[in-house]
This record gives structure tokens, C-alpha cells and sequence, in this order.
């Protein structure tokens, strides 16, 4: 199994959505702009990842030895099958070959521990027509090629991705004798670019410090080039037309000689573009050396690609640690640790902000054990830990821990197999009467990594304005902060977490109300509806919206909605995105398999485009966010219906 440095609740959140090992293993490689394989070692058959069967040419992931000969050029069969045998008798493999489609590079990274299974990777080396065995800088490129891979695959599965995109760049320029390497890329909501990356030989003017936000067709010559996402090289610049040849010097071009332009593409989109220049010389370069650097593009589109998308995250944890720090009340992050007989006997404080550690008066918590902070409180904070744990759902406790002459309440909850998130005070009628958005934000926040805007800017203005409300002595200036608070907490209010609020004769009402339409409604007249929500608050709100309209059906899981649409063919799904056994996501492409006219209206509590972007591709029609608007969610119904 390849190991990749994925955040681990990513992958335990692919496990409680009820994928498969196969199916992680797909999902953490899909992006890779390679194949993968394995081999097993004593039944000789091969099993192919990700883009293995469409770089090889073949139609399953599996095959036998003797079914891999026949994907291999009829000349090379010979040569192949002794490789294979070698790799057997000698845990080594390095091999280029031409299959009946393309020349391929075939390398091994490792052995399993007991020597059974050989775990390696497969690129796309360049066309038959272009290769000469005696090449020798087509061979030294191709060498070079399998060092870049491997190293890229070393940096992933160790999670050093730190200036990896620039490694890569380093290799492209040594590779080539070039001068300067630079990665631009596209803005398409601004219509600009920018120098993101580069590498530069001595002497050699910096791109990155001058290319930034300039118009994409601000040399409509390369712009164009670059759309029609082909390698391109001009071995002297002073052969263009003498308008593009000025204009390149607005991206710094001024005294290159040759430069090629690789297009760089993220699932088939172009994002960018790489620009490699000879300033010192002239070059010229063999169409082989085009196709080269055409799949060593790829290769840098995905640095670039994992490379941003981390710090993205960094920049979101950032401003979230910023809100939990600020909260008026204690926040802690905890996290079982097991003993030999696989039970409890510790914690670790995985997070804790200020407010925690001003009551405990110590500073640094995070990172240490709760037996180390906390001392004989240990047993009854691991206790009542433990109980929550088993009910698994949220629960108030009266007396979380004694310090300093206070006794902490905690709301708490769990957010993972082995993680618990609490709420503290000193107030328990605090925690019962606070804003539920907050115990939602981190809930939602800390199991995933977005946060949804709406929340965080209702939730930073309530808290903002309510401290600055604590210090001022201006009336009218606290008129002015009690306005702002409640235009904010009014926005809350239509949230289904404020409804958890709703007294237990109330709720008790509402539940067996929302069942009974679901039993009772068969008149033929009400459009069915199939509500798959794990959260039983989030299916009340639901169910308070569109019950006098529409006939519903609960689902609690994503297994269940299943279940519940081949026996009950709704005219509509509105479909959570997050639920235990089957992910929404999940769920909605199994019913795309068979089914593709039925409305499905994915429930998402984020509020980023790329999360919004996942629900479509999934096979959602549509998508409504949480908190769930009344008057959106009818209209979105009615609009499909």
C-alpha cells in the first residue's frame, strides 16, 4: 500500500464513509500525474493505481505476468519478462520499455518487510517514433526523469513538501542546461498572472519579483501558444514577430535567446503555464526533448498543485486558531491514549486556548499529557471522557474537572474515533443558553479543515462586539455593538443548531410530527422526498420546512438512504454530505450509477467553491448550505420538483 502524507482524518473520515481499501487507495492517488503498482511476488501478478492501465494500454488493474507481456511491444517481450524475473531473484527493477502505444518507464521503490509484494511506479517516457536507444541525452533525460519522480514520491510520503515545487525546478534546469525556470500561474477571476515559483542561474534577473498580477493576454502571442496546451519552443526569439518579441520583455524576457513554454494542466484545465529560458546560449531541442517536458510538466502541476492546497490549509487554521483563542469561554481538544490491553489511561491535550490555560494559570498546555496538567483530576476527566465516548453523542457535564477553587462544567462532544472537543466554563448555564453555532463551528472546523464563512463571520462579529461591549462606557456606543449582535445572532437563528434549543415537549412533537408525514402522507398528491441526514435536529429543521409541501422520508445514514431509494424511488433526495457507514458524496455516485434524472440536492456545511465543486462533480444537482435558509431550501426544492 502506498502512504502518502494525507491529513489523518481525511482518511478516517474515507473509512466511517464506508470506502474500501481499494477505494482509499484510489482517492489518495487519483491526483497523481502517474501509475502506481504492486507485484505479487509469489503468484506473479500485477496490480495497477491510478493512471497505470491508461499509461500502459490495457483494461483491467490485474493481470498475470504473461497478460502484462502482451500490453509490451512484440520486440521488447523478451527483454521485459527478464527484468520481472529479476526483480524476483534480486529486489530490483528499473526498466524503459515501448508498450504497443507508447514508451513507458517502470521503476521499483520498495519491498514489503516480508519480501512478498514489490510496491513501484509507472511514467509515460516519450513516443516510439521518437526514441533511439543510443540517445545518450535522451537516456540521461529519461534517468533524470525517474529521479524527479522518485524524489517527489519521497517528499509526499514523508510530508516534506517545503519547497518542493523549487527541487523540481532545480532538476528541470540542471536537466536541461537552461538558464531560468519559472512557474506562472493564472488568476481566471481577475484575468492575471503571477510568478509563483522559480529557479535562476547566477546573475540571472528574478522573474518572481517582477511578474505579479499582470493581464493573462498581456503578450497575446504566448497566451495563445499556452491555450492550445502543447510544449512550445522558440530557439531564437528574435525570429518572432518584432511586436511579440517587445512584449515579451514585460515578463522578463529581455536578453533570452531560446525559451520553451509547457502548459501546465490540472484535470485536463490550464492553470499556468512553465517557462524555461536559455540566456547565456542559444538552444535547440529535439521533439523528444518536447514530450519530455511535457510529462515532467505534469509532474510540476501537481507540486504546485499539493504545495498550495497546504497552504491554504495553514492560512484556515491560522484564522481559526485565531477565533478559538478569542472565544469568552475554554475550548480543549483531547485525545485517548491506550495502554497494552488496549484501554484508557490518558489523554493528550491535543489544543487548548487561552481561556483554558488563564484558568489552570500555566502556559503551553498543548502537546502534553492531561496526567501531567491536570494530576489527580486524571482518573474522573477520564471517566467522564470515557462515558461520553460510549453514548457517543454530545453531553453537558456538571463537574469536567475541580481547579483553583472552581469547578468546570464542559459540553462536550466526540469529533473522531479518538478525539473529543469540549466547551468550558464556570457557568453551566452558560454552556446550556450559548450560541449552539459555536459547538457546530467546532465540530465542523476541527474534523475537517474549512471553515464555512457564514458561520465564522456571524460567529466573529457576535463574540467581537460582546467583548468590546464588556469594556465600554459610551451608552451610545453600546446601543450601537447590542444592534450589531443581534442582526448577527438573528442570521443564526434560522440555523438548525439554534434549534436544538426548542424545549424537549417541543422537539418530542416535532420528531414523531416529521415521522408520521413520513408513515401517513400517501395521498398521491405530495411529491416524496428522501432526506438522508445523520443529525436528528438538522432532519427536524427539515422536516419543519418542508412538511406541509412534500411527503419525507428519513434516511440516517448514507447505507440507509441507499436503502430507502431503491425501495421508495423519491421524486427528490436532499442528500448530507457527512454521515457515518457511507459518505453523501459517496452515496450519491452509486445512485448516479443507474440513476441519472432523479434530483439529489446535496447539504453542505461548507462554504468554499472547491467544496461546492466536490457536490457536482459527485453527481448533485444542486447544493444548499448549512445554516439552512427556509425560504432557499423551498425555492431549491421547487425548483427540481
Amino acid at each position: 500500500m502506498f502512504i502518502f502524507a494525507f491529513n489523518c482524518m481525511d482518511i478516517a473520515y474515507m473509512v466511517v464513509s464506508g470506502l474500501n481499501i481499494e477505494e482509499i487507495a484510489s482517492a489518495i492517488t487519483r491526483e497523481l500525474p502517474f501509475g502506481l503498482w504492486s507485484i505479487d511476488m509469489s503468484s506473479r501478478t500485477i496490480h495497477g493505481y491510478n493512471k497505470f492501465c491508461e499509461i500502459i494500454g490495457v483494461q483491467s488493474d490485474d493481470m498475470t505476468f504473461d497478460e502484462f507481456e502482451q500490453a509490451v511491444r512484440v520486440d521488447y517481450r523478451q527483454f521485459v519478462r527478464l527484468a520481472l524475473d529479476e526483480l524476483l531473484d534480486e529486489r530490483k527493477l528499473n526498466l524503459i520499455f515501448p508498450t504497443n502505444f507508447r514508451w513507458v518507464n517502470l521503476k521499483l521503490t520498495h519491498v514489503d518487510i516480508d519480501g512478498k509484494v514489490a510496491y513501484g511506479y509507472l511514467t509515460e517516457c516519450i513516443f516510439d517514433s521518437d526514441f533511439a536507444p543510443d540517445n545518450a541525452h535522451l537516456s540521461g533525460l529519461l534517468q533524470k526523469q525517474s529521479q524527479i519522480v522518485s524524489r517527489l514520491i519521497s517528499r509526499i510520503e514523508g510530508g516534506n513538501i517545503e519547497n518542493l515545487t523549487q527541487s523540481i525546478l532545480k532538476d528541470v534546469m540542471a536537466s536541461l542546461g537552461a538558464d531560468r525556470v519559472s512557474v506562472i500561474e493564472y488568476d481566471f477571476q481577475t484575468k492575471t498572472q503571477t510568478c509563483t515559483y522559480e529557479v535562476a542561474g547566477y546573475n540571472v534577473q528574478p522573474r518572481v519579483n517582477m511578474v505579479k498580477n499582470l493581464p493573462i493576454d498581456i503578450v497575446p502571442w504566448l497566451s495563445r501558444v499556452v491555450a492550445m496546451s502543447e510544449v512550445t519552443f522558440v530557439s531564437d526569439l528574435k525570429s518572432l514577430p518584432t511586436e511579440t518579441f517587445n512584449l515579451l520583455d514585460l515578463l522578463c524576457c529581455k536578453n533570452v535567446k531560446s525559451m520553451a513554454a509547457i502548459p501546465l494542466l490540472h484535470e485536463e484545465a490550464l492553470v499556468g503555464y512553465m517557462l524555461i529560458d536559455y540566456i547565456s546560449k542559444s538552444h535547440n531541442v529535439e521533439l523528444s526533448e518536447r514530450n519530455w517536458l511535457r510529462t515532467i510538466g505534469h509532474v510540476v502541476e501537481y507540486s504546485v498543485s499539493i504545495v498550495n492546497t497546504e497552504r491554504t490549509h495553514i492560512d484556515e487554521k491560522y484564522h481559526f486558531d485565531n477565533i478559538i483563542n478569542n472565544m469568552p469561554f475554554g475550548f480543549l481538544h483531547l485525545r485517548f491514549l491506550y495502554n497494552s490491553q488496549h484501554r484508557p489511561h490518558d489523554m493528550l491535550i491535543v489544543d487548548a486556548n487561552r481561556v483554558v490555560e488563564k484558568l489552570l494559570g500555566v502556559n503551553g498546555i498543548s502537546g502534553k499529557l492531561v496526567s501531567n496538567v491536570f494530576g489527580r483530576e486524571l482518573q474522573h476527566m477520564l471517566t467522564v471522557c470515557t462515558n461520553v465516548a460510549h453514548v457517543g453523542e454530545k453531553r453537558i457535564v456538571e463537574d469536567f474537572f475541580y481547579v483553583n477553587g472552581r469547578t468546570i462544567c464542559a459540553d462536550m462532544f466526540m469529533s473522531g474515533y479518538n478525539d473529543l472537543q469540549c466547551i468550558l466554563s464556570t457557568d453551566i448555564q452558560m454552556l446550556f443558553s450559548s450560541n449552539r453555532e459555536v459547538q457546530s463551528v467546532a465540530r465542523e472546523r476541527l474534523v475537517s479543515r474549512e471553515m464555512q464563512h457564514a458561520i465564522r463571520t456571524n460567529l466573529n462579529a457576535i463574540l467581537g462586539f460582546a467583548e468590546l461591549l464588556s469594556t465600554e462606557s459610551d451608552e451610545k456606543a453600546k446601543e450601537k455593538y447590542m444592534e450589531i449582535i443581534k442582526e448577527n445572532a438573528q442570521s443564526l437563528l434560522d440555523s438548525a443548531f439554534i434549534k436544538n434549543s426548542i424545549s424537549g415537549d417541543e422537539a418530542t412533537a416535532e420528531k414523531t410530527s416529521g415521522d408520521t408525514s413520513a408513515v401517513s402522507a400517501g395521498d398521491g398528491q405530495k411529491k416524496r422526498i428522501l432526506v438522508a441526514e445523520d443529525t436528528e435536529s438538522n432532519y427536524m429543521l427539515v422536516s419543519y420546512i418542508l412538511r406541509n409541501d412534500y411527503e419525507l422520508i428519513w434516511a440516517h445514514d448514507g447505507v440507509e438512504a441507499l436503502e430507502l431509494y431503491e425501495k421508495d424511488h423519491p421524486d427528490l433526495i436532499l442528500m448530507d454530505v457527512r454521515m457515518p457507514r457511507l459518505g453523501g458524496l459517496t452515496a450519491t455516485s452509486r445512485i448516479r450509477e443507474t440513476d441519472k434524472t432523479t434530483p439529489i440536492i446535496a447539504l453542505t456545511a461548507f462554504a468554499f467553491e472547491s467544496d461546492k465543486a466536490k457536490t457536482l462533480e459527485s453527481g448533485c444537482s444542486d447544493f444548499v448550505s448549512k445554516p439552512i435558509n427556509a425560504k432557499a431550501l423551498k425555492d431549491i426544492v421547487a425548483k427540481y420538483i
